[in-house]
């Protein structure tokens, strides 16, 4: 019976998590798996796998506190899953703002790893990670890529600032 509540705790605790961070519980699983090719950099997998050693750890003090086991494996979860984002977010917040100084934009926006996240993946994007003006060219930033990648006019309308638009008088190719 504790066995059993435990499981659906940590479940319960998962599905919260998830939907609070990526706005949808079977993200984290996908990005773990199908989409672990979308973040082009080398060293996540190792964060992720340093976040639950720690998790483990945490589930290791909590026995011997002696807390239940359902407890422990509800801190395991939340604390894996937790550091696993937040550490992976750093990283590559760090990283991008590396890249973005190094590209010498005129102008740029970004937004965080975890607005990235509850953003992207959709069908229809129109939200960019980051993006950079660069003599009046258009780029937009990519994950996969770790780097910026220039953006078609017929793309730039849609989701570049009005202001820039005018500024570099970017207009849709017919």
């Amino acid at each position: 019976m504790k066995l059993k509540r435990s499981v659906w705790l940590s479940i319960l605790a998962y599905c919260a998590f998830a939907y609070m961070v990526f706005g949808d519980i079977g993200e984290p699983i996908g990005f773990a798996t199908m989409w672990s090719d979308r973040l082009g950099t080398a060293y996540w997998r190792v964060l992720v796998a340093s976040s639950f050693t720690i998790a483990a750890v945490v589930f290791l003090i909590a026995s011997r506190m002696g807390l239940n086991l359902p407890y422990r494996i509800l801190i395991f979860a939340v604390t894996g899953v937790y550091m696993s984002v937040l550490s992976v977010g750093m990283y590559v917040d760090r990283l991008r703002h590396e890249k973005i100084d190094a590209f010498n934009a005129d102008v740029f926006f970004e937004n965080s790893f975890l607005r990235s996240i509850q953003e992207a993946p959709v069908e229809w994007q129109y939200f960019l990670h980051a993006a950079a003006l660069k003599n009046c060219t258009p780029y937009a930033w990519s994950y996969r890529l770790m780097d910026f990648y220039e953006l078609k006019p017929n793309v730039a309308i849609n989701v570049l600032p009005a202001e820039w638009l005018e500024r570099c008088n970017i207009r849709r190719d017919f």
